[in-house]
This record gives structure tokens, sequence and C-alpha cells, in this order.
């Protein structure tokens, strides 16, 4: 299991960027959720690693690293810098939820030496109107922390909105864990990003291989938000996990990281 200690930092222009990496060979970046961290990906570090430069990082608020401004270019920027820093050529890009948003701005960059992206239980944003008051999901989750902090009350309650009411008291613990370090920071900027996100406009930008990975019974992504991921990406290959909720990575594992696997064997190899 990796250790949640071992975090690399990268400068980025906003300020640090918090990293875990393992492995070696094409690389794969994961890009996490709201309440998440470098250890969401636990199970991906470990699983994928004998094949793969796996890196995962603390989004701008999240985990160890600083905040950045409150759009989403801001985070799709400080994505750009940690790959430049670490030189992640032709890599997979993993974005689950939140970070399936800022994985789209990715990969609408022309010349980003992307060989393909993963949106993972994830939409194209609200597409609210500038300076709207933040919405209760997010405003809710940071006003929460700002009066009580996070930890594992927070955390459970985070958790068992993201899986069907049958899951595991394993699953549940490890999303626990997760969730039980968000900060207010996070909640507020990330949500101010994803609720002004127009990304159905930038979707036809994309001109690398897409992915979706979706959960059978996600209580988070909205059937219409779904619908219109679909849509927007009508030649994206479809991977369902029948049984899983939001948290097909940690849900589901060993399925999730053979799909990838399978992903990746489409693609031409690494140079």
């Amino acid at each position: 299991m990796t250790n949640p200690s071992a975090k690399k930092f990268v400068q980025a222009t906003h300020g640090r960027v918090a990293y875990e990496e393992a492995g070696r060979g094409r690389p794969i970046l994961f890009l996490h959720g709201m309440n998440g961290s470098t250890r969401s990906w636990a199970e991906q570090l470990d699983g994928l690693s004998d094949t793969f430069r796996v890196i995962s990082w603390d989004a701008p608020g999240f985990g160890e690293s600083d905040p950045c401004a409150a759009s989403l270019e801001a985070y799709a920027q400080a994505a750009r810098e940690l790959r430049a820093g670490l030189d992640l050529r032709e890599a997979i890009v993993v974005g689950h939820s939140m970070g399936g948003l800022v994985a789209t701005r990715l990969g609408a960059d022309r010349g980003g030496r992307i060989a393909g992206i993963v949106l993972s239980s994830t939409h194209l944003g609200y597409a609210r109107p500038p300076g709207e008051p933040l919405m209760e999901r997010y405003a809710g989750r940071m006003n929460h922390i700002m009066a009580h902090g996070a930890g594992p009350d927070y955390g459970r309650t985070s958790a068992g909105k993201m899986v069907p009411a049958d899951s595991s008291e394993k699953v549940l613990a490890a999303l626990t864990a997760v969730a039980a370090g968000a900060r207010a920071e996070g909640m507020r900027d990330a949500g101010r990003a994803l609720q002004e996100a127009r990304n159905g406009e930038i979707a036809p930008l994309m001109d690398v291989p897409v992915a979706l990975f979706i959960g059978g019974r996600d209580p988070v992504v909205k059937p219409d938000q779904l619908r219109g991921l679909r849509e927007a990406f009508p030649q994206a290959s479809q991977t369902v996990f029948p049984l899983a909720g939001h948290a097909s990575y940690v849900e589901y594992p060993e399925l999730y990281n053979e799909a990838l696997r399978a992903f990746a064997a489409t693609l031409p190899p690494l140079r």
C-alpha cells in the first residue's frame, strides 16, 4: 500500500501541487473528485504500477496542495504545470467526477501530447452564470467544514452519499478516510469552478481517444448529466460497472483497473 505521507511537490504558478507516484511505463495521471485527494487512488497506485507510471495529485485546495483561482481553467493550468514538471508525455489522464471536468480541458489542448482521456463518473459542468451564489451542494459542505471541521463524521456522511446503501464497510471506511481530510477552500473554489463550467462547448475540440467509465448505480451524476456526456462524446468507448455507485475505483478496483488496462491497450505504444 502506498504511503500517504510520501508526497512530492511541483512548484506551479499558483503555488505547490502535491502528488504521489509509483511504477514505470506509460504515465497515467489520476485527477480525483470533490472530497478526494491522492489517497483516493490507492488501489490504482498499487494495482497498476507493475506496468504503468501512476501519478495521483492533490487538486489545488485539496490534500497538501495550495489553493488556486476559483475557475476550471485555473485547475487545468495547475494540471498542465504538474504534467510539465513531471515530463508526462503521452500520458493517459483519468478524471473522476470533478477531475473529469479538468481532464476534459486538458484533452481539448492543442498539441497537448495526451494519449487518451478517461472520464469517470463525471459530467460537463453546470453552466451557471458567473457570480451567482454558490450552489447549496458546495456551500453546505464549505460551511460545515468552516464551522465544525471535516473529520470522520463529515467523511462518513460524504461517503454515504457516494455509494449505494448496501455498500460494504470496507468501501465506506476507505471513502470516509479520504473525505475526512477535506478543506473548506477546496469546496469553495472547486465548487465555483464546477458551477460555472461549460465543458459542452469545448468537447468538440478534443481530438484524443476518450473512454467513459460509468457507475450503474451512481447517485451523484444524474441521468440528464450522463446523457449530455454521452452526446458530447459519441465516439467514446463506454464501460459500465453495473453495481457501482459514484466511486467505482474503490468499490470495484479490480474491474476498474482491468478496464484501464484494456483502454490503454487500444492506444499507440509509448514512444
